[in-house]
C-alpha cells in the first residue's frame, strides 16, 4: 500500500501509486485527486486522471481518506473485464452497525476469493491508525493467520490515502517461484536438481522452495535440516532435529512433516510422524520460521530423521 499526502500544497491529496507485486497478481495504477471535496459528495476526476491502468478481471482497490482530520471517506475503484478503470465512488459515514462502533471505520473486499465481501477494520488507537483483516475466513475481523494484523499508515487528522490492492488470484506458490528463478520446460519439475549439470546438490526443487533454497546454486549446507545433538529435559533425553518452514505454510498449502530410522540398514522404512515431536518454532525472518523437533531417548539412542513435503 501507498499512503501519499498533499503533493501540491493544494490542501488536497494528489494521487496514488501502487506497484506490482511478485507473481502478478497486483496491478499498477495512479489517480489524480485534483477536484476532491469534503463533505460526503462524490470525488469528481477528468479524463486524464487516470494515468495507468494494468491488471485483471476483478480486481479492485480500497482505500480510506481523511480530507480535514474530522471524518473519514472511503473510496471504491473497479477494474472491467477489460481491464480498464470503470468507476469510483466516495461517502462519507459508514453505518455504525455495518462496520463496527464509532471512531472505527471500514473497508470491504473478496480477501479470500470466496465471491463474499470480507471487512478489513480501521481502528484509531492513540492517535494511529491499524488494521486488521483476516484472509481465511468470510466476514472476519482479523486472527494468527492474517496478512497484516497491524500496519500504522497515518497519524489522526493526517491528510493521508491508503490504497490496498486485492487480487482475486490465487495465492503466490511454486509456479511463481520457479519462474522468479527464470526456470523453463523439465527444469521446473518438482522432483528436477539441477546442479551442477543436472547431477544436482541433493536437493530437489520442491525441497529447496519449501526449505527456501536457490534452485540453480548449491546451498544445501545453508539451508538443510540440522541435527545439533542431544537435549536433556525433565530426566529425559532428546535427539534434536531442527528444519526450515515457510512462515506461510498454510497459504501456500505446503505440509511439513518428520519421519525417522533408527537402522538405516536392518529399518524397512521410514516411520512418518508429521510434527508429533515438534515442540516450538521461532521467526528466521520474515519468510521462514525455525521449527524445532525433539524425538526422546527412551526409543533409542541415535536416529535417522528427514523432513518430508506435501503439497
Amino acid at each position: 500500500p501507498t499512503a501519499v499526502v498533499d503533493w501540491n500544497g493544494d490542501g488536497l491529496a494528489d494521487r496514488i501509486g501502487v506497484r506490482p507485486h511478485g507473481g502478478g497478481l497486483y496491478f499498477e495504477w495512479i489517480i489524480n485527486l485534483t477536484t476532491a471535496t469534503n463533505g460526503g459528495g462524490a470525488f469528481t476526476t477528468g479524463d486524464a486522471d487516470v494515468v495507468t491502468s494494468h491488471g485483471a478481471t476483478n480486481h479492485f482497490v480500497l482505500g480510506a481518506y481523511d480530507l480535514d482530520g474530522t471524518g473519514t471517506v472511503s473510496l471504491v475503484v473497479n477494474v472491467n473485464p477489460a481491464s480498464s478503470f470503470t468507476s469510483w465512488k466516495a461517502n462519507n459515514d459508514w453505518p455504525a452497525a455495518g462496520f463496527g462502533p464509532g471512531g472505527v471505520d471500514g473497508l470491504m473486499g473478496d480477501l479470500n476469493n470466496d465471491g463474499y465481501g470480507d471487512r478489513v477494520v480501521v481502528i484509531e488507537n492513540a492517535g494511529i491508525y491499524t488494521w486488521n483483516g483476516d484472509y481465511s475466513t468470510s466476514n472476519s475481523f482479523g486472527d494468527g493467520s492474517s496478512d497484516l494484523i497491524s500496519t500504522t499508515f497515518f497519524e489522526a487528522g493526517d491528510k493521508g490515502l491508503l490504497a490496498d490492492i486485492v487480487s482475486l488470484g490465487a495465492y503466490p506458490g511454486y509456479a511463481e517461484w520457479v519462474a522468479d528463478f527464470g526456470l523453463s520446460g523439465s527444469d521446473t519439475n518438482r522432483t528436477a536438481d539441477l546442479e551442477y549439470g543436472g547431477m544436482g546438490d541433493g536437493m530437489d526443487n520442491l525441497l529447496e522452495y519449501a526449505l527456501g533454497g536457490n534452485p540453480t546454486n548449491d546451498d544445501a549446507a545453508a539451508i538443510m535440516p540440522t541435527t545439533p545433538g542431544v537435549v536433556e529435559s525433565g530426566g529425559t533425553n532428546y535427539l534434536v532435529y531442527i528444519y526450515r518452514r515457510r512462515a506461510d505454510a498454510t497459504l501456500r498449502e505446503l505440509g511439513y512433516g518428520i519421519s525417522y530410522k533408527f537402522n538405516l540398514v536392518s529399518d524397512p522404512s521410514w516411520t512418518a510422524v508429521g510434527t508429533l515431536f515438534e515442540v516450538g518454532y521461532g521467526p528466521i525472518d520474515s519468510q521462514f520460521d525455525s521449527v524445532t523437533n525433539n524425538l526422546p531417548d527412551i526409543y533409542s539412542d541415535e536416529a535417522f530423521f528427514t523432513v518430508e513435503i506435501t503439497e
